[in-house]
């Protein structure tokens, strides 16, 4: 399967899993600005949201074996 075929995040989450970090980069570009957008709504500070959303990618990263059983990934996305 080609990466322009994933649309689907919980197939994102799977292979970041077994750490594809083409897939890792797929989900960090396609979901980034929408986070920095909660972020920046919440704290009105660009730095500091720049620095929550990279906090995010980086517990993707760190916790990707628990992604898997994940069943909303936009929802989990929000709540870290």
């Amino acid at each position: 399967m080609s990466y322009t075929e994933l649309h689907n995040d919980k197939e994102l989450f799977r292979l970041i899993a077994t750490g594809d970090e083409h897939a890792y980069k797929l989900l960090l570009e396609r979901h980034r600005n929408n986070l920095f957008g909660h972020a920046m709504a919440f704290l009105k500070d660009t730095f500091i949201a720049q620095d929550v959303v990279q906090e995010i990618f980086l517990t993707i990263w760190k916790t990707r074996h628990t992604l898997p059983a994940v069943e909303k990934p936009a929802d989990y996305l929000f709540i870290l």
